[in-house]
């Protein structure tokens, strides 16, 4: 069973999938927006310290836990990220994290974190794009887990691709399921 490449790509349930992966436009800042952000981190770290259930003094804060946890609120269901962005990020942002960025209220990791997010994004939706060109087998044995927030990231783009690859054929499936009427 081939579906015809069209009216797959004209099903609105795959496209309204996607729209929550739209990203916001590369995010840069002036001079006065970083003194703003200063001024708000130091909030956002005195507030965690003195006010959050927890009260964790700044220094207690563990920095990859942080980096991982703010990767995990982009890209909760792992699919854009990959295992390597993380390692990247980590060794790159970990060590100096909370001295040398947080404490000086710049947060340039969030923003390189988030820009590595939206050239995922973009380049899975290019991707997306032209898989849809093709056509997909209904009748394989791969399956798909939808809720992927307790997996790991994919570990390179080859297995991003599989990944995907089972996403899309797993949404198509569904959304013809979805056609066929009840008994």
């Amino acid at each position: 069973m081939t579906p015809s490449n069209r009216s797959f790509f004209s099903h609105a349930g795959i496209v309204l999938a996607f729209l929550i992966a739209l990203p916001l436009p590369a995010l840069t800042i002036d001079q006065r927006t970083r003194n703003q952000l200063k001024r708000e981190t130091d909030l956002a770290i005195r507030l965690i310290e003195d006010y959050h259930y927890k009260q964790t003094p700044f220094e207690r804060i563990d920095s990859d836990e942080l980096i991982t946890s703010y990767m995990e609120d982009l890209d909760g269901a792992r699919l854009f990220f990959l295992e390597k962005d993380r390692d990247f990020f980590l060794a790159r942002f970990g060590p100096s994290l909370k001295q040398t960025y947080l404490a000086l209220g710049d947060l340039y990791p969030a923003f390189e974190i988030f820009n590595q997010y939206q050239r995922r994004v973009f380049n899975r939706l290019d991707w997306i794009e032209n898989r849809l060109e093709g056509d997909f087998d209904l009748v394989s044995d791969k399956t798909y887990r939808p809720e992927r927030d307790e997996l790991p990231w994919p570990a390179s783009l080859e297995e991003a691709d599989g990944l995907w690859e089972r996403r899309l054929t797993y949404e198509l499936i569904t959304e013809l399921l979805e056609d066929v009427p009840l008994q």
